[in-house]
């Protein structure tokens, strides 16, 4: 299965299996980005979430949608000009608890691209909840295992 590691900078690192068979293209497009760093920052609207923005040039398509959330999931956000107000917000998100998927006009379809191991499901909420009550902090993403 393919891995992607997560280490903060304030410490800890997590690992990530990727949903390759449902999410071949978003996979694709994520690796050309990768290593990556960026300010992991809470999402406020999706409440126990926090995010890093990756901008891949080349968008890939919508794969395995959701607007739910669950402890551990990792996902792939990327507003489609075709069907909302278009702001350019793209990301890689991680879920510290339970959630729907929104943002300021309500609810936003993501790909589900990935699952924290449940071994971290302790480190990713003591991550979230340090990112919410002390703010962003620098996040490397890499590929460990493809």
């Amino acid at each position: 299965m393919a891995k992607l590691q997560f280490t903060m900078e304030r410490g800890g690192v997590l690992t990530a299996g990727i949903f390759v068979d449902r999410v071949p293209e978003t996979w694709k497009a994520i690796q050309t980005m990768l290593p990556h760093t960026a300010t992991a920052l809470n999402a406020r609207w999706s409440g126990r979430e926090f995010f890093s923005p990756m901008v891949i040039p080349e968008k890939p398509p919508r794969e395995n949608q959701t607007h739910h959330a669950s402890l551990g999931d990792i996902i792939y956000a990327c507003e489609r000009p075709d069907d909302r107000q278009f702001t350019g917000f793209e990301a890689i998100g991680l879920f510290y608890g339970a959630e729907s998927i929104n943002d300021w006009r309500g609810p936003f379809a993501v790909n589900w691209i990935g699952r924290i191991d449940p071994s971290q499901w302790e480190l990713i909420e003591a991550i979230g909840d340090r990112i919410f009550r002390h703010g962003g902090e620098q996040c490397e993403i890499r590929v460990i295992e493809d």
